[in-house]
């Protein structure tokens, strides 16, 4: 399955929603995206949806502390949203589960 990372914008939050998985090969259109929506101007924060991740390796976790660090410097906020179990097991192990998402509203 190729990786596909749309962009949506509601309200002042570009939300990137990644579908597929993210491995060595396909990071760089992860990377694209999160660039593209830190740059916009009508968005001052981002989300990064992963609920359609089935699979995230080591380089696709540097690409989102990298747009996490990249959101800082830029004043925007940066969340991770809906990880699945194999993606949510991923950032546990690499310590970044709490640093990177967000909780749902509620949850």
């Amino acid at each position: 399955m190729s990786l596909t990372c749309p962009i949506s914008v509601e309200g002042r939050v570009a939300t990137v929603t990644v579908a597929g998985d993210v491995d060595l090969a396909s990071t760089p259109a992860l990377r694209d995206a999160l660039r593209d929506a830190l740059d916009r101007d009508d968005a001052d924060a981002v989300v990064v949806d992963l609920a359609g991740v089935d699979f995230l390796d080591s380089t696709a976790v540097g690409v989102l502390v990298a747009g996490r660090r990249a959101a800082e410097l830029r004043a925007r906020s940066f969340a991770v949203t809906r990880p699945g179990p194999m993606v949510t097991m991923v950032l546990r192990i690499t310590g970044l589960y709490d640093i990177l998402v967000a909780e749902p509203a509620g949850a």
